[in-house]
């Protein structure tokens, strides 16, 4: 069976079990109709994107956004709390990647500054468990480590730090979005932390 007769085929089930239990009649096209919208938007988060958009925020962290690395797929997943080893020929790789930097332009290290990543997968799972077990092209930095991030899934959501700076992790449908805040000198961790959130979340319901 084809990955869209398959996909058709659950869509209409889901379609008749809704009308099923709430008793509702639909016209017989609308019922199709959803049933295929729906299908399209189900195919087009399977397929591994090629290019990132521009749902970078004016700022982050108060500070405004300075620099745009266009389309780059050689690109760590958490730009900030990364290192990443080219040899690693074995590894996945992001199919599209971007990122975003922001800063207050003196380069003064008083001030906090962020970095935004989003990456594009063919397996944007792997490519999150990969973060999780800190495997694959890229692991993370020395000291950095996993804290409780409350009232969201372990399967979409990391939230990671050094002790002083912040990482957000999001993974939405074939993208993986991280947005890294250093707490500034001196350090402010509790807003970090609550800036690389407030990001994260902005850029995820941007997708």
């Amino acid at each position: 069976m084809s990955r869209s007769t398959a996909l058709r085929r659950l869509t209409a089930a889901g379609t008749l079990a809704l009308i099923a239990a709430t008793g509702a009649a639909l016209p017989a096209n609308a019922a199709l109709d959803a049933g295929a919208s729906t299908a399209r938007a189900m195919q087009a988060r399977t397929i591994a994107p090629t290019e990132v958009p521009d749902v970078a925020p004016g700022t982050i962290a108060g500070q405004p956004l300075q620099w745009d690395g266009g389309q780059y797929t050689n690109t760590p997943t958490v730009a900030g709390m990364q290192t990443c080893d080219p040899a690693d020929e074995g590894a996945q790789m992001p199919t599209a990647g971007r990122q975003w930097m922001y800063y207050d332009g003196t380069n003064g290290l008083t001030n906090k500054y962020a970095n935004l990543t989003v990456t594009g997968w063919s397996d944007s799972r792997s490519a999150f468990r990969d973060i999780l077990r800190d495997t694959g092209l890229c692991t993370l930095d020395a000291g950095v480590h996993r804290v409780r991030w409350a009232g969201t899934s372990p399967a979409t959501h990391l939230l990671l730090t050094d002790g002083s700076n912040y990482a957000a992790v999001i993974r939405d449908g074939s993208y993986v979005v991280a947005v890294y805040v250093y707490a500034g000198d001196p350090a402010d961790p509790a807003g970090a932390r609550a800036a690389a959130i407030t990001a994260a979340n902005k850029v995820a319901a941007s997708l």
